[in-house]
């Protein structure tokens, strides 16, 4: 129990740091691609601009991600409470947060959030280390 309390701190300040990160994403994108059709000679109208890089900033969006490890996370605490015998759904919700938050490593490119995303693994193999005891 300590240790998903620990991971739903961690998703919840991930899921702070989001819109942080896609805003910087989208603005460093802009820089550059600007900086680029300048040197080129290009001048690209900005709303046909802004369309690219919202649609390429999106790739960068960890929202479904968060909203799913707090599912999962959810149903920890649902399990703990209604089953007797919970091994293997935690074993599977381990691999599911696992999966989650390895997707919210590669997409986030931002230090902070990466750090939480070790710091979410290691609580998270504590976790899976706990259920394969009880398996």
């Amino acid at each position: 129990k300590e240790y998903v309390k620990k991971l739903i701190k961690i998703n919840s300040k991930i899921n702070s740091l989001e819109n942080k990160n896609k805003k910087e994403h989208f603005d460093n994108y802009k820089k550059r691609i600007k900086l680029v059709l300048d040197d080129l000679g290009f001048d690209l109208e900005d709303n046909k601009l802004y369309r690219e890089l919202s649609l390429f900033s999106d790739k960068y969006d960890i929202s479904e991600e968060t909203s799913r490890i707090r599912y999962h996370l959810d149903q920890f605490s649902i399990y703990i409470k209604n089953e007797t015998y919970p091994g293997k759904k935690f074993n599977f919700l381990c691999q599911e947060l696992f999966r989650e938050i390895n997707t919210i490593g590669s997409k986030s490119g931002n230090q902070i959030i990466s750090s939480f995303v070790v710091d979410f693994k290691t609580y998270l193999e504590k976790i899976r280390e706990q259920v394969q005891n009880i398996l």
